[in-house]
């Protein structure tokens, strides 16, 4: 329980540093909370992360692989399959959405087919944050302040046709 909580906890700090530098956004920051490392995680997180390991390992996985085993082998690798393209299709969608809503809230707009329709894509699974504000409370910080990446210059942004959202 104690070793999959600290790898769970040094799997959300490193998620956290990946989104902010790599797509220009952050979704949580726990910087207010008691026992946070660095704002990205804290100690009580991992503490829960451990045990939901220890019950999904404990109790979960025994029963999965009772069905795993109720499949036909000739079964086991074209479900494989099936869901190895759903993972790539979702982070096809879900990367460049989280890039895209990073360089919104940097005043970023994009005019080109892809970026209009990764926006509609994400608007249905999310809440609508289009610019600088944001109505859900998942793109809060632990304080309630919606947190907003540093601004970059229109030069880094994804795509040719990028420009400036008026203010």
């Amino acid at each position: 329980m104690l070793v999959g909580g600290l790898a769970d906890g040094m799997l959300e700090f490193a998620m956290s540093l990946i989104q902010q530098y790599l797509l220009g956004s952050r979704s949580w920051n726990y910087a207010n909370e008691p026992l946070n490392i660095g704002g990205r995680t804290t100690v009580p997180f991992m503490l829960f992360w451990g045990l939901l390991r220890y019950l999904i390992v404990r109790f979960i996985l025994p029963l999965v692989l009772w069905l795993v085993h109720l499949i036909d082998d000739t079964w086991h690798t074209r479900l494989a399959t099936i869901l190895l393209a759903w993972i790539l299709i979702d982070s096809v969608v879900t990367l460049p959405a989280i890039f895209l809503y990073g360089q919104r809230a940097n005043g970023v707009v994009f005019d080109n087919w892809f970026a209009q329709h990764i926006g509609r894509l994400s608007m249905t699974t999310s809440c609508a944050c289009i610019s600088r504000t944001c109505a859900c409370e998942s793109h809060r910080g632990s304080s309630g302040t919606i947190y907003r990446p540093q601004a970059r210059s229109a030069v880094m942004a994804y795509g040719r046709r990028a420009r400036l959202a008026p203010s």
